[in-house]
C-alpha cells in the first residue's frame, strides 16, 4: 500500500523533531524537550523559497536553571539541524512560559560579555604593572589603575583600485594593418577596345614609371591597441575587540621613594620617575598616536593600620552577637511554650517534696504573734521541726549545739536522741474504744508516752473555755 507525499513529509518532520529533542535532553539541566518545526516545501527557484521556523519547549529539573549560554547553544543546534533555518527564527520557551530566546536578553548577554572582556583585559594590564614595579618599591608602595577603551564594532569593505602605483596605462597588445593599391584610370573612346583585336603581351616593369599614363596610389591603414590598467580588488574585515585608547595611572609611596634615595633627607626628585614612566609605557604598549596616556605620581600614602570609626550598629561583631542572643532567646521561648508543656502532658507533672522548715535563726516566745500559745504540736503543724530535751525546747541550730556542749555529746548524737519517736497511740484506738474506762486507759497511755503534748492540749482546752 502506497503512502501519500503528505504523510511522508509529516513522518520525516516528526523524525527530525524527535532526534533534535533527544540531542537537547543530553544537556544536564534539561529534563525533557519538545521541538516543533514549520518547514514548508521548498521550491526549485530561490526567489520562491520560504524560510523555515522552529520552536522549542524545555522542562528543567527542579532547582535547575537554563543559562543564557545554554539557550544560545540550543538555538544554534536547532538552526544547524534544519535546512534554510536561521537562528533568528528559533524560539525557546521553558515550562513556565518564559521566552528564553529574547533578542533583548541576547543583546544584554553580549554587553555583559563585552564588559567582562574589558575587565579581564584591564586586570591583565594591572598585573603587568604590579609585577614590574613591586620588586622595585614593594607591593604595598605602589598603586595602579588601567582604563581601556575597547572597540567592539565590526565592518567589512570591498574596494577595487586602479593604477595604485600611478604609472598610467600600459599597452598589453597592438595590431597594425596597412593596405596600399595603385589604380590606372580608363582612357580612349568608350567601346573602342571591343572592336580591336587584342595585342601581343608585353612585359612591363612594375617599378618603372610610365610617363604616358596617369596613375594614382590608394593606401589604407588600421591599428588596434589593447591597454591594461593596474586593477586591484581588496576585501577587508575588521576584527572586534581592538584597543581604541589606553590610559594608565601609577602612584608611588613617597616614603618608599625616600628610602630608595638613600635616606629621608634626600629629595624625591632625585628618583628617576621618568624611567618608571618609560618602563610602564613599554610594558603596556603605550601608543601616543591613538591618544594613549600615562601618569606617574609620587605621593604620601595613608597608614592603613588606623581603622576608621565604625558605629556600634554597623559593627559586624556586635551584629553577630545580637543575632546569637536573639536566636538563644527564641530557643528558650520555644522550649518554655512548646516543649515543656508537651513533656508535662506526656510524662506528667513531677512530684516534689516540701522541705521541712527548721527554726534556724528564728526566735519567738512561748506566745505567738497573735497572742496564742504556740506549743510543739502547733509548731509542727506549721511545718517546723521541734527538738526537745526534757522540758527545754531547742528551736535553733545554735541551741542544739549549745545543748551538745553542755551534755558533752556530739551534735549527731543529740539529734538522734531527740528525734521524735512514732506514737503508739493512734486515732483509731479512740474510735474503737466503747466504754469510758477504755478511753481513760488510752489517755493514760498517751500521757505516759508524751506528757508535754497532753499538757499543751489541756492548756488549749482551758484557754478556749475561758474565752
Amino acid at each position: 500500500m502506497t503512502t501519500s507525499q503528505f504523510m511522508e513529509q509529516a513522518q520525516y518532520t516528526a523524525t527530525i523533531e524527535g532526534e533534535i529533542a533527544k540531542s537537547i535532553m543530553r544537556i544536564s539541566t534539561i529534563k525533557s524537550a519538545r521541538v516543533h518545526l514549520a518547514a514548508p516545501r521548498q521550491s526549485s527557484y530561490i526567489r520562491n523559497r520560504q524560510p523555515a521556523k522552529a520552536s522549542v519547549v524545555l522542562e528543567t529539573f527542579p532547582g535547575r536553571v537554563v543559562s543564557p549560554s545554554q539557550v544560545q547553544a540550543i538555538v544554534n543546534l536547532v538552526a544547524s539541524s534544519v535546512p534554510y533555518l536561521s537562528i533568528d527564527d528559533v524560539s525557546v520557551v521553558d515550562q513556565m512560559g518564559t521566552l528564553l530566546s529574547d533578542k533583548e536578553e541576547s543583546s544584554l548577554l553580549e554587553a555583559t560579555e563585552q564588559a567582562a572582556f574589558k575587565r579581564n583585559l584591564e586586570e591583565e594590564y594591572h598585573n603587568k604593572i604590579m609585577r614590574l614595579l613591586s620588586p622595585i618599591v614593594g607591593v604595598d608602595n605602589v598603586r595602579s589603575d588601567v582604563d581601556i577603551t575597547v572597540d567592539f564594532s565590526e565592518f567589512e569593505s570591498t574596494a577595487e583600485i586602479f593604477d595604485r602605483s600611478g604609472t598610467g596605462p600600459s599597452t598589453r597588445s597592438e595590431m597594425l594593418s596597412v593596405d596600399t593599391s595603385a589604380v590606372t584610370p580608363a582612357t580612349g573612346i568608350p567601346g573602342e577596345t571591343s572592336n580591336v583585336a587584342p595585342q601581343d603581351t608585353v612585359l612591363v616593369d612594375a617599378n618603372a614609371v610610365s610617363l604616358d599614363a596617369d596613375t594614382s596610389n590608394i593606401r589604407s591603414s588600421q591599428t588596434t591597441r589593447n591597454y591594461e590598467v593596474d586593477r586591484e580588488i581588496q576585501y577587508q574585515k575588521s576584527s572586534s575587540g581592538d584597543i581604541a585608547k589606553l590610559s594608565v595611572a601609577v602612584v608611588l609611596n613617597r616614603n618608599a621613594i625616600s628610602a630608595l634615595t638613600l635616606g629621608n633627607d634626600a629629595s624625591t626628585d632625585a628618583f628617576d620617575v621618568s624611567g618608571i614612566r618609560s618602563l610602564v609605557a613599554s610594558a603596556v604598549g603605550i601608543d601616543e598616536s591613538r591618544g594613549d596616556s600615562i601618569m606617574v605620581l609620587v605621593s604620601q600614602f595613608i597608614d592603613e593600620d588606623t581603622d576608621p570609626f565604625v558605629s556600634w550598629y554597623e559593627n559586624d561583631s556586635i551584629r553577630n552577637y545580637a543575632a546569637m542572643a536573639a536566636a538563644l532567646i527564641g530557643l528558650i521561648i520555644i522550649l518554655q511554650t512548646l516543649v515543656k508543656p508537651l513533656l508535662v502532658n506526656i510524662f506528667g507533672k513531677p512530684v516534689t517534696q516540701q522541705p521541712i522548715k527548721r527554726l534556724e535563726n528564728i526566735t519567738f516566745d512561748e506566745d505567738g504573734e497573735d497572742g496564742r500559745e504556740l506549743d510543739d504540736e502547733a509548731l509542727e503543724s506549721m511545718g517546723y521541726k521541734i527538738l526537745k530535751d526534757g522540758d527545754k525546747v531547742l528551736r535553733t541550730e545554735d541551741e542544739v549545739k549549745a545543748r551538745a556542749e553542755e551534755t558533752g555529746e556530739t551534735l549527731a548524737e543529740i539529734k538522734a536522741r531527740l528525734r521524735p519517736k512514732k506514737s503508739n497511740v493512734s486515732a483509731d484506738m479512740f474510735d474503737t474504744a466503747n466504754t469510758y474506762d477504755d478511753k481513760v486507759n488510752i489517755v493514760r497511755m498517751l500521757v505516759d508516752e508524751d506528757s508535754s503534748r497532753v499538757a499543751s492540749l489541756l492548756k488549749k482546752m482551758v484557754a478556749a473555755k475561758s474565752i
